[in-house]
C-alpha cells in the first residue's frame, strides 16, 4: 500500500485525522514502504517537537498538520531505532506514548 493513497482515502471520508488515520493503519497490520505502521499522534508529536530525544532529532519540524507528508519517514527512524534497540517497532511506539515524557 502507498502511504498518499491510504491517507488520502480515509482523510477524504471527512473528520479523520493522522492519529486516527495511523491507528487505523497500526490495527490493520498496514506497511508503508516496508516498513509496519505505528501510531503517530499529538502525543507523539509533541514528544518529537520538544527535542528530548535525540534519536528522534531529525523529526522535531512535524507538526500535526504536516505529519501526514512525513509519516514515512518517522516509520522508517522508528524502525532504524528498534533494530538498534532489539526491540519492535509497536513497542517502541508504545515506550515513547506512555514513558516518553518521563525521561
Amino acid at each position: 500500500m502507498i502511504w498518499p493513497d491510504y491517507y488520502a482515502h480515509l482523510h477524504g471520508i471527512g473528520g479523520l485525522g493522522i492519529s486516527t488515520i495511523t491507528k487505523l493503519a497500526t490495527f490493520w497490520n498496514q506497511r508503508f514502504a516496508g516498513h509496519e505502521a505505528v501510531v503517530l499522534d499529538r502525543r507523539i508529536l509533541r514528544l518529537l517537537a520538544s527535542g528530548r530525544w535525540v534519536e528522534l532529532g531529525h523529526l522535531r519540524h512535524l507538526t500535526y498538520p504536516l505529519a501526514h507528508h512525513h509519516y514515512v519517514d518517522y516509520l522508517a527512524t522508528m524502525a532504524d531505532i528498534a533494530d538498534a534497540g532489539d526491540a519492535s517497532v509497536k513497542q517502541l511506539e508504545f515506550f515513547l506514548f506512555a514513558l516518553g515524557e518521563s525521561f
